[in-house]
């Protein structure tokens, strides 16, 4: 085989993974995840029910964003609730709850979504949070709603080893694919 020919095939291989990596980077960035409350947390916040609020109101979410609320395990606990119940900081009968700090909740569904803390007066001390889901990150279209309100999070102990995504997936095939061609084109 020419070198000539050899040099096109190697630009063409290089092309190909070059699109494929920067596709994979467009998918990865399009879902964000925030931390509530910033470095505050997720706490009885020290101006009321107004920290969370401007917080939330500085930020647009979109489906597939994930929630981190940092807290000791203990101390607080993250309830998804209604509306009303988020207006009145009930906590009986949540969505779901969790106990477990971190606590990491992806947002699945378009709408408004209401989390509080069930302990104690925390809620009315202001921890509660009231987020409005937009479409989704990749396309900006809103999905179809989702029964599942979020993910709980892994057992304790259980590790939080490196997650295969789909785009990852896609990435690797597209890799494997244009090795292939590489192969057969030189």
């Amino acid at each position: 085989m020419s070198s000539r020919k050899m040099e096109t095939n190697h630009r063409i291989l290089l092309a190909v993974l070059v699109v494929a990596a920067a596709a994979d980077l467009v998918g990865h960035a399009a879902a964000a995840t925030y931390t509530i409350g910033d470095t505050l947390g997720w706490r009885i916040p020290p101006d009321g029910s107004s920290t969370y609020e401007n917080w939330s109101s500085q930020h647009v979410f979109r489906v597939g964003d994930v929630l981190v609320f940092e807290f000791a395990t203990g101390t607080h606990d993250v309830a998804k609730v209604t509306e009303d119940s988020y207006g009145t900081c009930s906590g009986t009968n949540p969505i779901s709850i969790f106990t477990t700090g971190p606590t990491n909740v992806i947002l699945n569904a378009t709408g408004d979504h209401y989390f509080l803390c069930t302990l104690g007066r925390h809620c009315s001390l202001g921890q509660k949070l009231a987020v409005r889901v937009t479409g989704n990150s990749s396309t900006g279209q809103p999905p179809a709603p989702s029964r599942s309100p979020s993910v709980p999070n892994p057992p304790p102990g259980s590790g939080s080893g490196p997650m295969v995504t789909i785009g990852s997936c896609n990435m690797l095939v597209v890799i494997f694919v244009s090795i292939l061609v590489a192969g057969i084109l030189i």
